[in-house]
């Protein structure tokens, strides 16, 4: 495929360290602030209304703002620098903290934060685009490639696993604490940010930059890596299934005889699997391949979904989602190192956008499947959207197996 090699750069060990652990902490910053966050903005709507129903309001309400910003994110991404994008969202967030805290204070009440939630769930996602785009151009010069995507994969993983704790912990002493330390995050982030120094494209790349506009831009570039697609095809059904055991766990879990507050184990659990999986999935990406861990991965989550479906006891519904989010966490690593290397660094903030459109897709679409079958019908529909995974992963790997030349064009990891 050689339009696809001929925009890729050559890896080179020119990266300096320095750059790659302010970008690392640059990213754990931004994704840290986001997970206390997300953890605090429903929690202090119930603590305010004592209403699940505003709790529900205030969760979804940080979540469609999100698909609104996978489409304005990515083009602006493109159009002006992941650093000046960032610096941006950093600056933003603090002035919206900041308002939040006031309005804590003031005794403003729950439809405040509901707004501070909107507003704040919408920047997270134009960082998400952000921090994807500069981690894949810094990434494109490191010598270890699966290695450097692996650690961002750990990293957001590890926040989403901490943010949470971190948030509960700040909420026993108030909620204005929470806000502050979510308030100290973003500031450190922005400045982070300012000492971040990315090289200026070069002229074709500039070229390439400024002519590249919209989502247009970042389909075109995906259409141009089968390899890529296939890779996307069998992702979106694994998050077909994982949107349905998300949804699924509170019922699941109460079913087990368990109250809600054990829905949290099962998060954290799953979030420390992940973890582990991204981080050994990194060191062997080099060695096995790419199509290797992607099918490994996606069979790995078929039988997850089995075995949630199965699951006599509370105990081995949790190893079955710990079993899911390994799976998940393979897979990113996977998905991030192949797109690092196939997608041009020009329209890399569209691509992304592109692809983290497809793949939420059916996270929704897994909650409208749990309402619309009957409680008792539980097992079964998991069964069957896990054996539907299954077809679809054995057909995605057929076609990955036929563009794998195009995987193997730059090297994953240094050669000996």
């Amino acid at each position: 495929m050689p339009a696809v090699a001929s925009s890729t750069p050559p890896i080179s060990p020119s990266v300096p360290p320095e750059l790659i652990r302010r970008v690392h902490a640059l990213r754990a910053g931004d994704r840290l602030t986001t997970s206390i966050v997300d953890y605090l903005v429903p929690v202090l709507v119930y603590q305010l209304t004592g209403s699940a129903t505003w709790a529900g309001v205030a969760f979804a309400a940080e979540w469609i703002p999100r698909i609104v910003a996978i489409g304005l994110g990515g083009p602006l991404v493109d159009r002006l620098r992941p650093r000046v994008v960032l610096l941006a969202v950093a600056l933003a967030r603090t002035i919206l903290l900041t308002g939040g805290m006031a309005a804590l204070a003031a005794g403003a009440g729950a439809p405040a934060i509901v707004v501070l939630g909107v507003a704040c769930g919408f920047l997270a996602k134009v960082a998400y685009l952000a921090t994807e785009t500069l981690g894949a151009a810094v990434g494109r010069g490191h010598r270890d490639q699966a290695r450097f995507q692996g650690v961002q994969t750990a990293i957001d993983q590890a926040c989403a696993m901490v943010g949470p704790l971190v948030g509960g912990v700040l909420l026993v002493v108030g909620g204005q604490i929470g806000l502050g330390a979510a308030l100290a995050l973003s500031l450190i982030t922005a400045l982070l940010v300012a000492v971040v120094r990315m090289p200026p494209p070069a002229g074709a790349e500039g070229r390439d930059r400024r002519r590249s506009r919209g989502l247009r831009a970042g389909a075109r570039a995906l259409r141009a890596a089968p390899a890529l697609c296939w890779l996307l095809t069998g992702l979106v059904t694994m998050n077909l299934l994982t949107g349905l055991l998300q949804a699924a766990v509170p019922v699941i879990v109460s079913s087990h005889g368990r109250s809600a507050a054990a829905t949290g184990a099962v998060w954290s659990i799953g979030a420390a699997a992940s973890l582990l999986a991204a981080l050994l999935c990194a060191r062997r990406l080099g060695r096995v391949g790419v199509p290797a861990i992607a099918l490994s991965a996606s069979l790995t989550a078929a039988a997850a979904g089995v075995g949630a479906a199965l699951a006599g006891t509370y105990a081995q519904f949790v190893a079955s989602m710990a079993l899911l989010a390994a799976a998940e966490g393979a897979a990113l690593v996977a998905l991030r190192t192949t797109r690092a290397r196939l997608i041009p660094q020009h329209v890399f903030g569209s691509t992304v956008a592109v692809m983290a459109l497809v793949l939420l897709a059916p996270m929704p679409v897994g909650g409208l499947l749990l309402a619309a079958a009957p409680r008792a019908g539980l097992p079964a529909l998991l069964i069957a959207v896990a054996l539907l995974h299954t077809a679809i992963t054995v057909i995605a790997a057929f076609g990955l197996r036929r563009h794998r030349h195009s995987l193997t064009a730059v090297p994953l990891s240094p050669t000996p």
